[in-house]
């Protein structure tokens, strides 16, 4: 991946937190972000709650 070349103990932290949030409708994330968000998402099998987002 361009962004990430390996991932690190934050990692564990943050997208969790970030993951959270992808249930609120109308969020916006930063470009980044979301590649991130999709990247993780990709790497770990669990996927992000944009389409459930209330």
């Amino acid at each position: 991946m361009e962004y990430w070349e390996e991932i690190n103990e934050s990692d564990f932290r943050l997208y969790p937190l970030l993951r959270s949030l992808t249930i609120v409708n109308d969020i916006r994330f930063g470009a980044k972000t979301r590649i991130y968000l999709d990247f993780m998402s990709a790497l770990s099998g669990v996927n992000n709650l944009f389409d459930q987002a209330q």
